[in-house]
């Protein structure tokens, strides 16, 4: 090839702009080693001998498709504080996102502890106004001890295209994850403990004031016309994906103000108020989650509103009106419930299964009757499991699997709701001489639901293939909260069958485990016969094998069998994935090292000799 190739390729390059995607090296610490020199923003920060100290330095460094690399290591508000909270980075592309990833997840730790921010619900790590980011394993925290601001953990307001995965939010006085914008991901993370300058014990008046408090995760309204936004409109496209949440003073997970997005295969656990919330939101997918209350002392005993007297939601959906929202742009945040579809969901052990809570709205001192209303609800597949009193608790006819208010006759009425193909348990109350429903709303149709425990199928529920005080005949023992996903699913006994059970939804064809239903479909948030990959047996489970502690923080799980034998253990997640297989050999007694996986959910599947299967669940936290 002549020279007039090579030029003709060159002019190419050139005019095309191409650019190669590199990796920006940051050290916020004065912490060095044999790898990495000490930050300076002076650097070139293209190796760790040469690092940036702050986020914000690398701005002008980056173009879509490159990575900003954070050092492991713990820093305080010592480190340079300032200095990489409030990030801007540069705005990344269609093309190729910009990531700020820690070397190692989880060992990136942001820790504020005893400080105080200048203003309430400042975050420890802030993304603001850019597009096409991504922020990867790094751990907030953050509990003032010395002013009375408290931090919030981490925030993207005001963003397109933001992506937050495998971050720890923990030990926060304000909110966990909140953010606001366009085409939002959080999936995989963990908060904890947030919220917790509004529990009971550290102030009675925050909790009591009625709402408003922090929560795990939630959404925000945009409030800045930036990135082609508008200020005061809905957020959109926002997805909660495979996260827990549990012990906060707040809410689990909140959609609020959105116009789009879903709520999927999350675990929370032990949280205030309600443990998922829909609210002045349409267009919403909650499906493919679970939600408890562990009876005990620090779960259902400790979570309970004392005003009004009542114990967590699982799922709760409202048209809530905040004070603080400017009169400028109240109709464009403002929005009626419409298009919720809420499905294969397991609730179990709180205090209300499913709420609707009617709020009455007013204009200028005057009833608004065009706004807070829903249409357009399905309610599908779930299972509420134990709806009871909370634990040490005296609080009476509080506890309902079904908490449903008019909406006045006056408003604007609902339209286009369903209720079908659900388990229902009834509120302890109701055994307890209270009442087991609160249902006012005539505006929905039911069918094909199974309510156990009741005396009579509730009058509402019309639908002639609804039954009543007929138990689902699950696999595994259900009279405790919390029980693991592995018992609720169906026998071979069970009437929720799909032989005789529910009926097919379009777009609900697959179960909690993203199996296809059968058409026509088993009742209840799991089809019958499948179990994360499993074709389940119920004659073959083993009772007498057993796994502590669960939860493991550690990952070390300690595992008990009845008799000695050769035993294949097979570790898999949620989604049946295979993650490590191993072998015992005649031993009543083993150790299983599962330090090295993430925090989350999983099934240890455990055959013998004679092919019989135990299949068991763990929380790694």
């Amino acid at each position: 090839m002549g020279i007039k190739f090579y030029i003709l390729i060159l002019l190419i390059l050139i005019n095309s702009h191409v650019t190669w995607a590199k990796t920006i090296y940051v050290n916020p610490g004065s912490v060095t080693d044999s790898e990495w020199a000490i930050g300076n923003d002076i650097n070139t920060g293209l190796d760790k001998q040469n690092p940036k100290m702050t986020i914000a330095s690398t701005t002008a460094l980056t173009v879509p498709g490159d990575s900003i690399l954070i050092k492991n290591g713990t820093y305080t508000s010592a480190d340079y504080y300032g200095n990489w909270s409030n990030v801007t980075t540069g705005n990344g592309s269609s093309s190729g996102y910009i990531v700020i990833t820690a070397e190692t997840k989880g060992q990136v730790i942001f820790d504020v502890t005893g400080s105080s921010p200048s203003s309430g619900g400042n975050p420890v790590f802030d993304i603001r106004q850019v597009s096409y980011v991504k922020l990867i394993g790094i751990v907030v925290k953050g509990a003032n001890t010395t002013g009375s601001n408290e931090w919030s953990g981490i925030r993207a307001l005001n963003c397109r295209n933001i992506v937050i995965e495998d971050c720890i939010a923990e030990y926060l006085g304000d909110k966990g994850i909140w953010v606001g914008g366009d085409s939002i991901i959080v999936k995989n993370n963990i908060v904890r403990y947030a919220a917790m300058d509004y529990s009971v014990s550290s102030d009675a008046s925050k909790r009591n004031r009625g709402g408003g408090w922090p929560n795990g995760m939630s959404v925000w309204y945009v409030n800045s016309s930036t990135e082609g936004m508008t200020n005061g409109t809905l957020s959109k496209k926002i997805h909660f994906l495979n996260n827990t949440v549990h012990d906060c003073w707040g809410e689990g997970i909140i959609l609020i103000f959105a116009d789009g997005g879903s709520i999927e295969n999350n675990t929370v656990y032990n949280c205030y108020s309600a443990l998922y919330y829909i609210d002045n939101s349409k267009n919403i997918v909650l499906k493919n989650n679970y939600g408890y209350m562990t009876q005990d002392a620090n779960g259902g005993g400790k979570y309970y509103r004392s005003n009004p007297s009542m114990g967590t939601i699982g799922i709760g959906l409202s048209s809530e009106p905040y004070d603080f929202i400017p009169d400028a742009i109240e109709n464009g945040v403002y929005t009626l419930n419409e298009n919720i579809s809420i499905y294969n969901n397991l609730i179990s052990g709180v205090g209300r299964g499913f709420q609707y809570y009617y709020y009455q709205w007013e204009t200028s001192g005057a009833p608004n009757t065009s706004k807070n209303f829903y249409k357009n609800v399905s309610i599908c597949f779930n299972n509420f499991h134990n709806i009871t009193t909370p634990f040490g608790t005296s609080m009476s006819n509080t506890t309902y699997s079904l908490y449903i208010q008019d909406v006045p006759s006056a408003n604007t009425q609902p339209t286009g709701n369903i209720f079908r193909n659900n388990i229902v348990y009834k509120g302890s109350d109701g055994e307890q001489g209270g009442t087991e429903f609160f249902f006012q709303a005539p505006q929905w149709a039911f069918s094909n639901n199974i309510w156990v425990n009741s005396s009579s199928k509730p009058l509402f529920d019309n639908g002639t293939s609804s039954v009543n005080n007929t138990a689902p005949n699950w696999v595994g023992p259900t009279n405790n909260s919390g029980d693991p996903i592995v018992n609720f699913y169906l026998s071979s006994t069970s009437p929720a069958k799909y032989i005789s059970g529910g009926v097919f939804i379009n777009g609900m064809s697959k179960d909690f485990n993203d199996y296809i239903r059968s058409n026509p479909p088993s009742i209840g948030f799991a089809e019958y016969g499948t179990l994360t990959g499993i074709n389940f047996n119920e004659e073959k489970i083993d009772s007498q094998i057993s796994i502590s502690p669960n939860p493991t923080e550690d990952g070390l799980l300690r595992i008990r069998f009845q008799k000695a034998d050769i035993y294949k253990v097979t570790l898999m997640n949620i989604y049946g994935n295979i993650i490590l297989q191993q072998q015992i050999n005649n031993s009543l007694e083993e150790i299983l090292d599962y330090s090295k996986i993430g925090e989350g959910t999983y099934f240890l599947k455990i055959s013998n000799t004679y092919n019989n299967v135990t299949v068991l669940k763990f929380l790694k936290f």
